[in-house]
C-alpha cells in the first residue's frame, strides 16, 4: 500500500464521529462497529477462571495498530486476557499476562476485510487459538507470580487499563464466553445459542436504549465504554481519542520491590525516624550480611555513611510505577549521620557548598565509583589526593548485629577525621576496654559503640564530640593502612558481646573484591522477533522485550545505543542495563543478558569509544566488565556534578555526544531549588566540567544531535509551555519557562522554536534522531519521536534557511511511548525504544522496535521552504500536473498560542487575537515546479504564525493517491530572496 493511502486510511479510521451509529451489518444480523466505540460490562472472576473459551466473529480492515476483539480485566492484573490481531502483521493473537509466556501468536493474518471466527481457549495449562474452525496456535504456559488479580471490565472492541484505551478497526459480532474449553469446529453456519456452559453471549441484535442484551443466564448487558478521554482535532479535521484526566490510582504499580536485584540500589532516599533529617539526595543503599538482613546508606556527594538499619531493605511507594515518591529506609534505623562531609582534615566537618545540593569540591573529596563482587560492594573515592576503598558488611551473631566498614587508605601526608555516627545528647564516653580499642556512649537506655581493628600502625583512634558524634582519627601514614571500623547500637547488656566481637574480628583485604566475581544473571533468555512482511515503504519490526524473565525485571525502556560489535545496550527506568544480541534481518534468535542493576532511574544511554555511559538522576555512570564474565563489576562515576533535590520530577533525560566528545543531557525542574533545574547541560569529554548551555525548560524528554552538531531539544506542554515545542539550541538561549530562567534579570521573551506541534501530532515529546543513508527518500531527515502518541514524525527544516520547520506523522503506531532513537551501524535502520507511563497511550510497559525502509515507493513530503507569499512542499514522487496545480486540492488553517504561566494554551485566532479558534487561509494558487515534485502554494495574507496546517489531496503521476497533513511553524518570512525577517 502506498504510504500516502496508508496515512489517509490510518487517520480516517482513528476518527470517532459522534453522530455515527455503533452497529453495522454483521455476520448474522447486526454487529458492533468498534471503529465508532467499544462496549463493556462489569468483569467477573468466572470470565477468566480456567478452563474458559471466548469466541467471536470479526471483520478487520487494517493491521497498522492492535485490533482488540474482546478483553477482560486491566492489563496489570493476573486475570487479564485479550483476543486481538497483532499490530503490523494482523496475526490472530492472545495476551494473558498472568501466565508465562504471556503472548501467543498465530501466523495467520485476519485483517483482510473478511469475516472470520476467532477463538481463545485456555484449560489452565495450554492456550489455544482457533480461526475459522481450525487450531492455528497452541502454547503451554505457567503462572506468573508477579501479578495479582484485579477488578475491571469485560470489553468488546477495546481493552482498557485505567487511562489507556486500545481500540479496534473493524466489526465484532456474536461474542460468547463459556466455561470449559470449546473447540469451534466445524465452522458454524448460524449464530451461537446459549447453553448451560455459556457465561455471556452478546449478539448486538436487540438493544434497550444504549445497552446490548446478554442472552445468557448472567444477564450482563454491554454498555458503551467511558474511559477517561477527550476529543481532539485530527490531522484530517476529524476527531480522535486522546488521554485526558489521569489520576494516581491509574499508574500505581507495586512490582518494582519484587524484582531480583544486585546488592545495591541508587536513589534519593528518605530516612524516617529522626526529626528534621533530610533525605540523602544521591544515595547508594547497600545490602549487607550473609542473608542480606541489614543495609547501609552512603551519601556519595558528602562521602558519609548516612544511615544503617536492620530488617526490610527499602519501602517503595507504588505511585507512578514507583518512581515519583522517594523510597525510604525500610527497617529499624540503628545509626545515622546528619548532613556534613564524611571526611575532614582536622578543621571540622563544615560544609563548604553554597547549597545542600551537588558534590563536595573535587579537591576536597570525590566519589570515584563502585566495585561489585558477588554480594560484596566496595566504594572507591578520594579525600584530597588520597585514594580510599571502603566495603560495608554486617558482622556478629544473632544476638549482636555489628555494622562494619573496612577501609584501605592510601598513603597520606596529613591527618584525616572520619565521621562515623551521630549520637546527640549522649553522656561521657567510655574508651578502651580490656585492651580493645572502642568507644561507647549511653543515651536514653541505649548504647552506641564503635571499635577498631588494625593490623599495623600508625594507629587510628576514636574520638567523641560532646553532644554530637563519634569520629575516627587517621594519622599521617607513608604506607597504605587497613582498618576495620565496627559500629553497634543496642541495649547496654550487649556491650560485652560487642567487645568480644571486636576482639575476634579478622581484617580482610579488599583487593579481591575489586577484580569481579561470579556472574549473577546467568539464565538464558531468548526471544524471536516479528519481521513485518508488508511491502509498504516503511514498516515496524518488533524485538519483543522479555517481560517474563527469571528476575522479575521490569522493562520500562528508557534508552539504548549500539555497541561496536552490533549488539545493543538498553537501560530501563527501574535501574537495569541489558545487552541485546542476535539483531539481524530475521530477528529469529534475540538473546538478552542483564549486565547491570541498581542505577538511579536512568533515562539516557550512550556508547562512547565502546564504553556504555548511562545517565541517572545522580550521575553519568560508565560500566566496565573487568573480569569479562558478561556483567558489570565496576560502576565508574564519570560525572556527578549535576545537582539533584528530592522532587518527584527531578529527572535527567537523554544523552548525546557532539563531534568534540562533549556529552549533553537535560534536567527537569525540581521546584527550582538547584542551579540545574530546567537546564540543558554539557559535560566535558573527561567528565570533570559541567556547563549550563541553555535554560528555561520544564520537563524536557527530547534531545537530538544531528550532522554538524545540530543540537535540538523538545519540551512538554505545561506552565509557560503553550504546546509541545522542538527547538534548535543557541548557546545561552532561554526557552520559555520563567521559573527556570536562571538570570539576574527576568527575560521578557524567549527563543522561538523551529516547530510547535499541536496535541494531535504530539502531546508529550520524546527525542530526535537523524535517519541514515539507508532510509530511502527520508535519508538524512530528522525524525521526532512522540512519547505521548507513540508515533514518529519526520521534520523538514526550511530549505531557505529560516528558523522554522514542518513535520508530518508516519503511519506507524509503536507499542510504547517512543523516546530514544538510534541508527544501527550494521543495517542502517532506525531503532526506537520507549516506555509506558504518565500521559501516553502506550499499550506495553516498554518497547524496542525498528523502522525499516523496504525499498518500496513512498509518497511523502521530503522538503519544505518558506517563500515571500507562501510555502513550497517537495514530495518524494512525481505528481500529477492537473491535481497538483489545482488550489482546490489544498487547504490551510492558522492559529497562535499564548505564552503564560497557565498550563498550556488554547488555540487563538491570528486575525482576531482575542478569539479562540483557527483561521482558514485561502490558497490563492498552486504551482507545480519543473521537477514535477515541488508544489508552491500561494497563501492569502501570508505572515509569521505559530501554527500553519496544510492539507493536501492529489494524485501522483502514476495514479496513486497523495493525501495527508503537514504542520508548520512560520517564525519569519523572506523580505526578498535569501533574507528573512520575523
Amino acid at each position: 500500500m502506498p504510504i500516502s493511502r496508508w496515512i489517509a486510511c490510518a487517520l480516517i479510521l482513528s476518527a470517532l464521529p459522534a453522530e455515527c451509529e455503533t452497529v453495522a451489518e454483521g455476520r448474522f444480523g447486526r454487529a458492533l462497529d468498534a471503529r465508532k466505540g467499544a462496549v463493556q460490562t462489569e468483569g467477573r472472576e468466572v470470565f477468566s477462571a480456567p478452563p474458559f473459551t471466548v469466541e467471536c466473529w470479526a471483520r478487520l480492515f487494517s493491521k497498522i495498530g492492535f485490533n482488540i476483539l474482546a478483553a477482560h480485566s486491566p492489563k496489570s492484573s493476573a486475570d487479564h486476557w485479550e483476543l486481538y490481531s497483532y499490530a503490523g502483521t494482523g496475526f490472530l493473537s492472545a495476551y494473558l499476562p498472568g501466565f508465562v509466556p504471556s503472548e501467543v501468536q498465530s501466523s495467520i493474518e485476519i485483517t483482510d476485510g473478511q469475516w472470520h471466527l476467532a477463538a481463545l481457549s485456555f484449560d489452565g495449562e495450554t492456550v489455544r487459538l482457533f480461526l475459522d474452525g481450525a487450531e492455528v496456535a497452541a502454547r503451554k504456559v505457567a503462572p506468573n507470580p508477579s501479578l495479582r488479580p484485579g477488578k475491571g471490565v469485560l470489553s468488546v472492541g477495546a481493552a482498557f487499563d485505567g487511562v489507556t484505551q486500545i481500540g479496534c478497526d473493524g466489526l465484532v459480532d456474536e461474542v460468547r464466553v463459556s466455561k470449559g474449553t470449546r473447540m469451534p469446529a466445524p465452522l458454524p453456519d448460524g449464530p451461537p445459542t446459549p447453553d448451560d456452559r455459556t457465561l455471556g453471549l452478546w449478539r448486538f441484535e436487540e438493544s434497550s436504549g444504549s445497552e446490548y442484551a446478554d442472552l445468557s443466564a448472567a444477564r450482563a448487558p454491554l454498555r458503551p465504554s467511558a474511559p477517561k478521554q477527550k476529543k481532539k482535532t485530527s490531522v484530517l479535521g476529524k476527531e480522535i481519542v486522546t488521554i485526558d484526566d489521569q489520576d494516581e490510582a491509574d499508574w500505581a504499580d507495586d512490582r518494582w520491590p519484587r524484582m531480583k536485584n544486585g546488592p545495591f540500589f541508587s536513589g534519593t532516599i528518605a530516612i524516617p525516624g529522626v526529626e528534621g533529617l533530610p533525605p540523602t539526595y544521591k544515595g547508594i543503599a547497600v545490602r549487607v550480611g550473609p542473608n542480606q538482613e541489614a543495609a547501609v546508606l552512603y551519601d556519595i556527594e558528602l562521602l558519609r555513611m548516612s544511615a544503617a538499619w536492620t530488617g526490610e531493605f527499602l519501602k517503595i511507594d507504588p505511585k507512578r510505577l514507583g518512581i515519583i515518591v522517594l523510597p525510604q529506609v525500610g527497617g529499624d534505623l540503628r545509626l545515622y549521620t546528619k548532613p556534613a562531609p564524611g571526611w575532614a582534615n582536622g578543621q571540622g566537618f563544615s560544609d563548604p557548598r553554597p547549597t545542600p545540593y551537588g558534590p563536595l569540591p573535587a579537591n576536597q573529596a570525590r566519589y570515584e565509583g563502585l566495585y561489585e563482587s558477588g554480594e560484596r560492594v566496595v566504594l572507591a573515592y578520594s579525600v584530597g589526593s588520597t585514594r580510599i576503598l571502603e566495603s560495608p558488611w554486617l558482622e556478629g551473631d544473632s544476638d549482636v548485629s555489628i555494622f562494619s566498614r573496612t577501609l584501605e587508605i592510601a598513603p597520606a601526608t596529613e591527618e584525616f577525621h572520619l565521621l562515623l555516627c551521630d549520637v546527640p545528647g549522649a553522656g561521657s564516653p567510655v574508651a578502651t576496654i580490656d585492651g580493645v580499642h572502642t568507644l561507647s556512649l549511653e543515651r536514653e537506655g541505649e548504647t552506641t559503640a564503635a571499635g577498631l581493628v588494625q593490623d599495623q600502625g600508625p594507629w587510628c583512634s576514636l574520638a567523641h564530640a560532646p553532644g554530637g558524634h563519634i569520629r575516627m582519627i587517621v594519622p599521617r601514614h607513608p604506607d597504605t593502612l587497613r582498618v576495620k571500623v565496627l559500629l553497634w547500637q543496642g541495649p547496654s547488656e550487649g556491650l560485652q558481646s560487642f567487645y568480644n566481637q571486636v576482639r575476634a574480628q579478622p581484617l580482610e583485604s579488599l583487593a579481591s573484591y575489586t577484580q569481579g566475581g561470579s556472574a549473577k544473571w546467568t539464565e538464558a533468555i531468548v526471544s524471536r522477533g516479528i519481521v513485518n512482511k508488508s511491502d509498504d515503504p516503511y514498516v515496524i519490526d518488533t524485538l519483543p522485550l522479555p517481560f517474563e524473565n527469571p528476575y522479575g525485571a521490569l522493562f520500562y525502556v528508557s534508552g539504548h545505543d549500539f555497541l561496536p560489535d552490533g549488539d545493543l545496550a538498553l537501560c530501563t527506568v527501574h535501574g537495569d542495563v541489558w545487552r541485546v544480541s542476535g539483531i539481524d534481518a530475521d530477528l529469529d534468535k534475540i538473546r538478552w543478558k542483564r549486565i547491570a542493576t541498581g542505577l538511579f532511574q536512568p533515562l539516557g544511554l550512550k556508547v562512547v569509544a565502546g564504553v556504555i555511559h548511562v545517565l541517572g538522576r545522580d550521575q553519568i555512570t560508565r560500566l566496565y566488565d573487568r573480569d569479562q564474565n558478561g556483567e558489570t563489576d565496576y560502576y565508574e562515576n564519570f560525572c556527578n556534578l549535576c545537582e539533584v533535590a528530592d522532587g518527584g520530577h527531578s529527572y535527567a533525560t537523554c544523552l548525546e555526544t557532539d563531534s568534540k566528545g562533549n556529552l549533553y543531557f537535560l534536567k527537569g525542574q525540581d521546584r527550582v531549588r538547584t542551579r540545574h533545574d530546567g537546564c540543558l547541560l554539557r559535560v566535558s569529554p573527561d567528565g570533570r566540567i559541567l556547563e549550563v548551555v541553555a535554560t528555561g525548560f520544564r520537563f524536557p524528554n527530547g534531545l537530538g544531535l544531528g550532522p554538524g552538531d545540530f543540537l535540538t531539544t523538545a519540551d512538554q506542554e505545561g506552565e509557560w509551555v503553550p504546546g509541545t515545542r522542538i527547538d534548535k539550541i543557541r548557546e545561552g538561549g532561554f526557552y520559555g519557562v520563567m521559573t527556570t530562567h536562571h538570570r539576574e534579570t527576568p527575560p521578557e521573551t524567549y527563543e522561538e522554536p523551529i516547530l510547535w506541534l499541536p496535541q494531535d501530532m504530539d502531546n508529550s515529546a520524546g527525542g530526535q534522531v537523524w535517519a541514515g543513508p539507508a532510509w530511502g527518500p527520508l535519508a538524512g531527515k530528522m525524525i521526532h519521536l512522540s512519547y505521548g502518541l507513540c508515533m514518529a514524525l519526520p521534520v523538514l527544516p526550511d530549505e531557505n534557511g529560516g528558523p522554522q520547520a514542518a513535520a508530518f506523522p508516519l503511519p506507524l503506531q509503536f507499542l510504547s511511548g517512543v523516546m530514544r532513537g538510534r541508527v544501527s551501524p550494521t543495517d542502517g535502520q532506525v531503532y526506537l525504544s520507549g516506555l509506558r507511563g504518565w500521559q501516553t497511550n502506550a499499550v506495553r510497559d516498554g518497547c524496542l522496535q525498528r523502522i525499516r525502509y523496504t525499498g518500496g515507493k513512498a509518497y511523502v513530503p521530503v522538503g519544505f521552504a518558506v517563500l515571500q507569499n507562501g510555502v513550497r512542499l517537495r514530495f518524494s514522487c512525481e505528481l500529477d500536473p492537473d491535481t497538483a496545480a489545482d488550489p482546490e486540492n489544498f487547504s490551510a488553517e492558522v492559529w497562535n498560542y499564548r505564552w503564560s504561566g497557565a498550563y498550556g494554551s488554547e488555540d487563538w485566532s491570528v486575525k482576531d487575537p482575542e478569539t479562540k479558534g483557527h483561521d482558514e487561509t485561502p490558497i490563492l494558487s498552486a504551482t507545480l515546479a519543473g521537477d514535477g515534485k515541488s508544489v508552491t502554494l500561494e497563501l492569502e495574507d501570508f505572515q509569521p504564525v505559530m501554527q500553519l496546517r496544510i492539507r493536501y489531496n492529489m494524485d501522483a503521476a502514476d495514479g496513486e493517491l497523495v493525501k495527508g497533513d503537514v504542520i508548520c511553524t512560520i517564525n519569519s518570512v523572506p523580505e526578498s530572496e535569501g533574507t528573512s525577517t520575523p
